[in-house]
């Protein structure tokens, strides 16, 4: 006997690990839908007709992509239009996905970076992605720029901020980044990893896998990340229901600091210590497009 999806009755091919929900792929898809469209309203991030920008992350090609085509169907109800960073190394591996998301009225752009994403650790990364988004906005004159991470990156970073007392990475949890005509959203903030993950199976993108390129933990970002998902894993309450008390904790925390200008997180300094690190391991520059 088939196992039925817990809200339509077709058959399910989904357990949620955070709600603990039975679900099909159709059921699933618009759930993540209505959660993305749950942060825009609730934040304010965009207005109809604005024009965004989106980065596919190198190590989470596939999830990016599928996520991606959840952003595609809000922007044709609020008129958005995208521009997506796409990693140059993966164009062609994924050209059909491609072909009909430009059809979507997405541009693409492509770019690289310019040194092994493996020698960065994870907050390095985070900040790396943002430091481009920024630059994209001002270049191409954007309202907006969409960060793809997901609620249970945000929490780790929470997290890590506090069992390390770093104001610049605690910040990074924040659901957006705003300072004066720049925006940087998190549109996933409700948006579970192991959500997009299977999106992205459901969608045929698992091919994809293969394609990402990680970054390489540090040995405390090891611990912590192992500890964290320690306490968190299967924790639906954990993961969503704490999220005004973490912002609330993340107001105090950083209320007498400064920004930085990179990667524009709350710091104590100007670059903050992680995008300090970043313009030391690079002499050329941090990335490339090619437009």
């Amino acid at each position: 006997m088939a196992v039925r999806c817990e809200h339509c009755g077709r058959k399910a091919c989904y357990y949620r690990l955070a709600s603990g929900e039975l679900i099909c792929a159709n059921c699933l898809e618009n759930s993540v839908y209505k959660q993305v469209r749950k942060y825009l309203t609730l934040y304010n991030v965009v207005k109809r007709g604005q024009r965004a920008a989106y980065l596919v992350r190198y190590d989470k090609v596939s999830q990016c992509v599928a996520m991606l085509k959840v952003l595609l169907r809000i922007a044709k109800v609020l008129d958005l239009r995208l521009v997506a960073l796409v990693p140059e190394h993966a164009l062609d591996n994924v050209s059909k996905t491609l072909r009909i998301l430009r059809s979507e009225g997405c541009k693409l752009v492509p770019y690289s970076l310019l040194y092994d994403p493996k020698a960065l650790s994870l907050v390095e990364y985070v900040k790396l992605n943002e430091i481009i988004l920024r630059d994209i906005i001002e270049k191409h004159e954007l309202d907006v720029a969409f960060s793809p991470l997901f609620r249970d990156e945000l929490s780790l970073l929470a997290f890590m901020g506090i069992a390390t007392a770093a104001k610049h990475v605690f910040s990074e949890a924040f659901p957006l980044k705003k300072v004066r005509s720049l925006l940087i959203a998190r549109p996933f903030y409700f948006v579970t990893l192991f959500d997009a993950t299977a999106l992205s199976y459901l969608h045929g993108l698992d091919e994809l896998m293969d394609l990402s390129i990680p970054y390489s933990l540090e040995p405390h970002e090891k611990l912590i990340t192992e500890q964290f998902y320690e306490i968190t894993h299967g924790s639906h309450e954990l993961l969503y229901s704490t999220r005004k008390s973490v912002e609330a904790l993340q107001t105090y925390v950083i209320s007498n600091a400064t920004r930085c200008s990179m990667c524009l997180a709350y710091s104590n300094t100007d670059p903050c210590p992680s995008c300090t690190d970043l313009l030391r391991k690079s002499q050329q520059g941090l990335y490339r497009t090619s437009e």
